[in-house]
């Protein structure tokens, strides 16, 4: 007899707890916050991809320009192609020296014939939110993203990278001499210097 007013009363709290709404916002907002701070982690990440790689193409275009723009070069053909290549060599050094965020993989590859000079960096960029969030797959898992499909999110030695492969190349006519003088900004002293 006691247990039927027992009943009652958990029937009555059930119906009464199905019934209230109260909380709901805060449970939804709880549950919307984990996709939201995955994207908040993939937008930032692939930011920092994409300022590495053009950062890393604007390296490997003046460096194949300063070699084909090269002139007065002296010697076999053979000493003027390593000649260029020296040239391309120093400025991605130097340039590569002040990159922070990436991992140039091996050394960049430069080759030169008598017309061409070509440029190739590869390297690994690697991902910080979302190795913190131990989001992405833990096996090798490729994505196509990006405008060239260069980049995948691979698992390496227990960190996530994005891989970068970079190319450049300038192309020259041994017959023709044209001077190309750039300036980006001509308000500022100094825009152009000629020697």
């Amino acid at each position: 007899m006691h247990m039927v007013p027992k009943v009652v009363a958990a029937v009555r709290v059930a119906c009464s707890f199905r019934s209230d709404r109260r909380g709901n916002v805060t449970l939804v907002a709880a549950l919307a916050a984990i996709p939201l701070a995955v994207a908040a982690g993939l937008a930032i990440d692939y930011g920092r991809v994409s300022r590495t790689r053009d950062h890393l193409q604007s390296v490997a275009d003046s460096a194949v320009l300063a070699a084909a723009s090269a002139r007065n070069l002296s010697g076999s053909a053979e000493e003027k192609l390593g000649r260029r290549k020296q040239i391309a060599s120093n400025y991605i050094d130097a340039a590569l020296a002040s990159v922070s965020d990436v991992n140039i993989s091996g050394q960049p590859e430069i080759t030169a014939s008598e017309e061409a000079i070509t440029v190739q960096i590869h390297a690994t960029v690697d991902a910080s939110l979302m190795n913190v969030a131990s989001l992405l797959p833990t096996e090798g898992a490729e994505t196509g993203a990006g405008d060239g499909g260069d980049e995948a999110e691979e698992k390496n030695g227990g960190t996530r990278a994005f891989d970068l492969s970079i190319q450049a190349k300038a192309i020259w006519q041994q017959s023709n001499n044209y001077v190309c003088l750039l300036a980006l900004n001509p308000s500022v002293a100094n825009a152009l210097s000629v020697q």
